[in-house]
């Protein structure tokens, strides 16, 4: 008999690291959630850190994804958030896909092989943030180790 597993383990699972364009070596915007409802928010490129958002998270309903925003302390170039009473949180609908997406990161040309793909309605960060770079839609959660051939 094969075990039903929620969306919210499959979020939190595998140490609830999603990443956004894993083919891009230089990129680092993530989302971690963890079992007990907390996750972090990071987008970053190069060698900086543009946010770091700390919240907590649930799923009120089916296909439904909710951020509450806390207080995020500065980090690197980020100058820390303060969740205000137009900018506490964020609901966004959200797809969880199993499925193999695989490819090779740019710069060192590391292959990468993930088992699930989580497509958000709208971008998570709080709105307030502006950002250089495009802001993604598409995290992979799941990765798999693999050896280079």
């Amino acid at each position: 008999m094969v075990e039903a597993v929620s969306d919210a383990e499959v979020l939190a699972g595998e140490r609830g690291a999603w990443s956004a364009t894993p083919w891009d070596y230089s990129s680092l915007r993530s989302i971690r959630f963890s079992e007990e409802g907390t996750g972090v928010l990071t987008y970053g490129y190069g060698q900086t850190i543009y946010a770091v958002i700390n919240g907590r998270w649930e799923l009120p309903s089916p296909g439904t994804l909710r951020f509450t925003y806390l207080e995020s302390p500065p980090y690197q170039r980020f100058e820390g958030f303060t969740p205000s009473d137009g900018n506490r949180g964020k609901e966004l609908g959200y797809k969880l896909t199993k499925g193999d997406v695989t490819g090779v990161e740019s710069v060192v040309a590391q292959p990468y092989k993930f088992l699930w793909t989580l497509e958000l309605s709208e971008q998570p960060w709080p709105a307030c943030l502006q950002f250089p770079y495009d802001i993604p839609l598409v995290f992979y959660g799941y990765r798999q180790d693999l050896q280079r051939s």
